[in-house]
Order: structure tokens, then sequence, then C-alpha cells
């Protein structure tokens, strides 16, 4: 799946209408996912094939992202009898398998 058909679903999901903010959340998503991919720096094809191959990471962090805005930074929450506590952003990316080249 690329960015725009992964754009198209969280719109669908989330029911958002700006979709700068969409796609703001989906590029830093995929930053996130190819930098640790490729911790040692990639091409445009690597980027594509693991925002092709991770587009299900992209689109749980994207969501985790939207749903903590005006929250950030907070671990758990607690307000009128309602408690929430939120995972670390890290265990959202645990699937990617880093790339290594052997000299």
């Amino acid at each position: 799946m690329d960015k725009e058909s992964i754009i198209e679903n969280l719109i669908i999901y989330l029911g958002e209408s700006d979709k700068r903010i969409i796609s703001l959340l989906v590029d830093l998503a995929c930053q996130n996912v190819v930098n640790r991919r490729y911790p040692f720096g990639y091409a445009e094809e690597q980027e594509q094939a693991a925002i092709a191959q991770y587009s299900n990471v992209v689109f749980r962090a994207v969501v985790y992202a939207y749903n903590m805005q005006g929250a950030e930074g907070q671990s758990s929450h607690s307000e009128n009898g309602v408690s929430r506590s939120y995972i670390e952003e890290d265990k959202l990316y645990t699937e990617i398998v880093p790339v290594c080249k052997v000299l």
C-alpha cells in the first residue's frame, strides 16, 4: 500500500476532513518506519518497499498520534473518575526488522 492509499483509508477510518493533518501524520510515521528499517540510510526504492511492507504499522501509528493530540507526553490521565493509560509510541514499531549490511 502506498502513502496515498494509507491516507485515504485513514480519512475514512478517522472521519477527519482535513487531509493536511492526516498527510502530515502519515509522513512522520513513514519516516519513523523507514528510519527503523534502514538505520544506516536508504534509497528511494527501499523507502517505498518499507512503507508498503509496514503499511499496517504506519496506519496504527497515525491513529495513535491522531488520538494523542493534546495529550502528547502523557503516559496516563485521570479525570472525573475516568482513567486512561497509553502505550509507549515505540511499541508501535516493534515488528519492524532493521536491515544491516556486513562490511
